[in-house]
This record gives structure tokens, sequence and C-alpha cells, in this order.
């Protein structure tokens, strides 16, 4: 153990000195497909899985949300996919750290497009969010086979990079015809801001101990904008 070995014919293969070294993009038919589906849908929300933030695909999630004027979630995993300040961002689904407005939000799509997802029992709080036997039709895209469709039936499937294909979705869709804000996202707006109301008293709350969201205020107040916090589920 404490030798060396002669000629160790050591090497660095260029293409995954970054990662991910390859970006491949879903079949074309399968992504006119999911164009399709987000293009009729009328209720359609996005969940995004940690899978975005390994592909570096959040301008893309960004701009296909705008597009189609879509709700944004994410699993807890899959923070940051989305800014939590953006009017479509619903903030964390399922079991660990959901609300009742984006639990709701996702019980009631008729359309949900999971992207980078396993849909395992936290992001779907136990497969009930959606329950298995839900009327939405499914969107999965995912860089691997063995998640993409594992847990409920799906309508289209799309397996690739996230970051490729939904640059090649967004390429192709037309979005949604219009200018004014749907009914639907007003009303997702005007409960968010509530909720916001909600939180925001908790956060001038003088309980002791100090109130969980009074002590996550303050410390947000004394941090700057571009740092931050690692934290777990707990």
């Amino acid at each position: 153990l404490g030798g060396e070995i002669e000629d160790p014919q050591l090497y660095t293969q260029k293409d995954f000195t970054r990662y991910p070294g390859h970006r491949p993009v879903a079949q074309e038919d399968k992504v006119l497909e999911a164009s399709k589906l987000l293009g009729s849908a009328e209720r359609p929300v996005m969940v995004c899985g940690q899978g975005v933030l390994w592909s570096q695909a959040w301008d893309e999630v960004q701009t296909l949300a705008e597009l189609f004027d879509i709700p944004v979630g994410t699993t807890i995993s899959g923070k940051g996919s989305i800014a939590e300040t953006h009017p479509l961002s619903i903030g964390v689904t399922g079991a660990r750290g959901g609300t009742s407005l984006s639990n709701r939000v996702v019980s009631e799509a008729d359309v949900l497009f999971y992207i980078g997802c396993n849909t395992d029992s936290a992001a779907t709080d136990k497969w009930t969010l959606p329950p298995s036997d839900t009327r939405a039709k499914i969107i999965h895209l995912d860089i691997s086979e063995a998640e993409a469709g594992n847990n409920y039936p799906t309508e289209v499937i799309m397996i690739g990079d996230a970051r490729a294909t939904l640059g090649r979705l967004i390429a192709v869709s037309k979005g949604r015809v219009g200018v004014d804000e749907p009914p639907r996202i007003r009303s997702i707006r005007e409960e968010a801001a509530e909720y916001g109301a909600y939180v925001s008293e908790l956060s001038g709350s003088d309980e002791r101990p100090v109130h969980p969201v009074r002590f996550v205020r303050e410390l947000s107040d004394a941090l700057p904008d571009d740092h931050l916090l690692v934290v777990d589920v707990g």
C-alpha cells in the first residue's frame, strides 16, 4: 500500500470533466406530444425535482412556465428550480414542506408535468398527491428510464436531459394565446398572498420559546440576499 504503481496509465476523459457530460434530447414525437398536451390543458402544473438542478435547467423551467402560464411546484430536493418569488411559483409540494395551497393546486391539476422527479413517497405524500387512480394526465421527463413512469400510469414519457429537452419543448411550442393573466393564475396568486400574510403574522410572534417562523425571518433579515443556507427537512 505504500509503494508506487509503475506506469499507472491514468487519464482524464474530456467529455466528463463537467456534469452533465452529455445532454441527450428526448424523442421528437414525445416532445411534440408533451407540447400538445400542455397546450390543451386547463389546469396544468409542473413539479420539479432534483434532476432540474443537476441539469441546470432552471431558466428553461421558468421560460416554459411563462409560455403556458403553468404553476410550478418543487420537491424538497428540487428547491431552486424556480425562484419562489416568481408569480408562478407555488413552493414546495408533497409531504416535506408542501403547503395546503401548493398541494391543493397539484391535486386539482388535469395535466401534471414531472421533471427530474422520481415521484417517491415524499414528493407525492405517500402517493396520494395525486392519488394512484388520478384522472390527471401525466407527463414525465427524466434522464433515467428507471424513474420515468415508475409510480403512475403516464401519458407521455420523455427520456432525456432536462435542460436540453425543455429547450426543445419550448422551441416547438406556441404557448398560450392571449396576454391577460388567466383567472386561475390570478386566484392562485391571491391565495398565495393571503398565505404569505398569515406567515408574516407568525413571523412577528412574541411566543416563548421563539416560534420557528420568527427565527427564520430574523435570520433571513440578518443575511445578505446572495448568501445561502443549507438545511435538512427537520
